[in-house]
């Protein structure tokens, strides 16, 4: 990153010193559904960066400028790298249910403000610095950066020898008590009766309540959609035997005309000859 540049993506750029490394920091103003204009978003910050040490920094640069609280990152001290999409979740945090550092990146975090008039007063003094390009200490722990540091980190990764045990025993309990309730749910469904009256017969390769329930929501996929396409079929056939039966109505109501019409030839023969006597 060249020395001369201020800004990147609308972010401002803050030089610090850390124990004589030049570090960026990146900041600009926080946009989220939650954010009440009073926060800044602060992006690639120092490891163990943490509420006393931004109060640090700020009663040094930008006095009165009262912080609130300090959401960091829960990713900061994760050991893994998690690709993250940082538009989506730096500039609008939708779930309210879900906590906010769940949804921060890595070594990011959200510093809030007392009131808007503690957040205009910061902003104002790190545009000023950032503008400056200044150098500027940052305030952290000589010991922050040495092998304590991280031997500490490391022994925060290792589970307790007595919480280890209790923690598997209970999830075997669990275990076991699940698979005794999918037993007695697969016992459950053979003696399952549908709609028509039929028994589910299940075999012994379905020995659990999602096999058997899968198996006959196919089933019962495949018995409606074979009741679709045989309605369907059925509709045609009866709309192909209606016209039948129209054109063979119009047939017999023609033959009944035309012998009517005979009918009455034959008795006005009758009646010219005098032959006709219907009595």
């Amino acid at each position: 990153m060249s020395s001369n540049m201020k800004d990147i993506k609308g972010y401002k750029i803050l030089n610090i010193n850390l124990n004589g490394i030049r570090h960026h920091v990146l900041f600009k103003k926080h946009e989220s559904n939650k954010s009440d204009d009073r926060s800044i978003f602060l992006c690639n910050l120092p490891i163990a960066t943490d509420f006393k040490t931004l109060k640090k920094f700020f009663e040094k640069h930008s006095i009165g400028a009262t912080i609130e609280n300090f959401t960091n990152s829960y990713l900061t001290d994760s050991i893994e790298d998690i690709v993250i999409d940082l538009p989506s979740l730096t500039s609008d945090l939708k779930d309210p249910e879900v906590n906010e550092s769940f949804k921060l990146p890595k070594n990011c975090g959200v510093l809030t403000f007392i009131d808007k008039a503690a957040f205009q007063l910061a902003f104002t003094n790190l545009n000023k610095l950032s503008n400056k390009e200044e150098i500027i200490d940052w305030p952290i722990n000589s010991n922050s950066f040495g092998s304590s540091y991280f031997l500490n980190q490391y022994q925060s990764q290792i589970l307790d020898i007595q919480e280890l045990s209790n923690d598997v025993n209970q999830s075997l309990i669990d275990f076991d008590q699940a698979e005794k309730e999918s037993m007695e749910n697969f016992q459950n469904q053979k003696q399952l009766v549908d709609d028509d009256g039929f028994t589910l017969v299940v075999g012994n390769q379905r020995k659990t309540k999602a096999g058997i329930l899968g198996n006959q929501q196919q089933l019962k996929n495949k018995l409606n959609s074979e009741k679709v396409q045989k309605k369907e079929k059925t509709k045609e056939k009866e709309d192909f035997y209606r016209f039948q039966l129209r054109q063979r109505k119009k047939d017999e109501m023609n033959d009944l005309l035309r012998k009517f019409k005979a009918d009455q030839e034959k008795v006005q023969q009758m009646k010219e000859k005098k032959r006709f006597r219907p009595y």
